[in-house]
């Protein structure tokens, strides 16, 4: 699960009154769970991946908290969730029990069609 809190971006717009820009705040869940394939379990390791579930794509002006957080999750079968499949693969690379990881994918969300968005992450990786 992952909680993007302050996916801000300002838009411009044009009205009677003049122009003007406004904040979005838009706020996204996102919750997937699927299996992980990868080679032998040496220093280095290649994976493929495919995970299912949903995004919630909310638009809120509360302070980013922890109860805000929790809101959001304790609210999801009230809210407008889409469905998502991600399929994606990558590499990881261990010394010790402490490694580095990176996952390429392409997350689908499915509202009113399929809309892809590549994902790319890179970042520390605990083995144990």
């Amino acid at each position: 699960m992952n909680y993007d809190f302050a996916e801000s971006f300002s838009e411009g717009f044009t009205g009677p009154s003049g122009t003007g820009f406004s904040t979005s705040r838009l706020r996204i869940l996102h919750g997937m769970i699927g299996p992980k394939f990868q080679t032998g379990g040496g220093a280095f390791r290649a994976f493929v991946t495919v995970k299912g579930g949903g995004d919630d794509f909310m638009f809120s002006s509360a302070p980013v908290t922890f109860s805000t957080f929790a809101s959001s999750v304790s609210g999801l079968r009230t809210n407008n969730v889409v469905g998502v499949v991600y399929p994606g693969g990558g590499i990881e690379a261990y010394l010790g029990p402490i490694g580095l990881r990176i996952d390429v994918g392409d997350e689908i969300y499915f509202q009113s069609g399929a809309h892809n968005n590549l994902r790319v992450t890179f970042g520390p990786s605990i083995r144990f």
